[in-house]
């Protein structure tokens, strides 16, 4: 029997892209982040068990809701709801939590466009990170051919990219036993997910890959150039700017609609980052 619980879960579960819990829980990186069983996740989407409320936090970065927002709020809600019962919750923690209550910040505009771009999102786990981190070659390689729908052979990569014809033979295998590369041909290569949206797992979940990430990354834009900055200094409510940081994620998202899978003269690899910074409490 479905509770207030279990319903608001499974709609999350799917505005954040994941058309199933199989697909939800294995995409997460399953037990070794979730730390439940599968069988245990169902059981919560069926209404049939309730999460003790310390993995609230596991679930909520699963669903890629931002933490403290309004909707991780109202997934908390809905948590103290099924959990006191609707009588206990209507005569003691309703008109407390009221007040304090946040509001939703995305326009019908902005939803409609966070359902179109879902229909698009695959979702990299913990594991596929380890092996696309586990060299440059392997992390280039990956970033390039999943932004391509063509059929590449190693050498014409290697060139392009400006690594070795051997090490880039050997990124593409081990990405190919990852299952994010195809072959197409001998020596030829194709990526089975350039017309994705790839959506990286919560950072939390990556240890030491997010270093290596940080690392690729920064070697990358040092060899790069800036082609457009905007920045700004305000003073803020924090609770406030919690609830823009998921419109910020999905202007970010949305740029993947803008892009191409077809190697052009004017085409390139960009990095298009949206970044906010506390600079000091006042």
């Amino acid at each position: 029997m479905a509770t207030v619980f279990s319903d608001m879960l499974c709609r999350l579960r799917g505005e954040a892209g994941f058309p199933t819990a199989y697909r939800f829980y294995h995409d997460n990186g399953g037990q070794a982040v979730l730390k439940m069983s599968y069988r245990n996740y169902l059981l919560i989407e069926q209404g049939k068990s309730l999460p003790e409320a310390s993995r609230l936090n596991k679930l909520t970065n699963a669903l890629r809701l931002t933490p403290k927002s309004a909707a991780a709020a109202e997934l908390a809600v809905a948590w103290l709801r099924t959990q006191t019962g609707e009588e206990t919750f209507e005569n003691i923690f309703k008109h407390a939590l009221a007040a304090a209550k946040p509001q939703p910040v995305m326009s019908p505009m902005d939803k409609a466009a966070n359902r179109a771009i879902s229909d698009k999102k695959f979702f990299i786990t913990p594991e596929h990170y380890k092996v696309i981190v586990a060299s440059f070659e392997n992390y280039l390689c990956f970033l390039a051919m999943s932004n391509d729908a063509g059929v590449w052979e190693t050498g014409a990569l290697a060139e392009t990219l400006k690594l070795g014809k051997a090490v880039t033979a050997k990124a593409l295998a081990a990405l190919e036993k990852a299952g994010l590369m195809k072959k197409a041909g001998a020596d030829r290569w194709r990526c089975p997910l350039a017309t994705a949206l790839v959506e990286a797992p919560p950072l939390n979940t990556l240890d030491e890959s997010l270093k290596k990430i940080e690392a690729f990354n920064a070697q990358l834009l040092k060899a790069g150039s800036t082609i457009w900055h905007r920045g700004g200094i305000i003073r803020i409510n924090e609770g406030d700017l919690r609830n823009l940081t998921p419109l910020m994620a999905n202007n970010i998202s949305a740029s993947k609609l803008y892009s191409t899978t077809n190697r052009t003269e004017d085409s390139a690899l960009f990095f298009i980052e949206g970044k906010i910074l506390k600079l000091c409490k006042f």
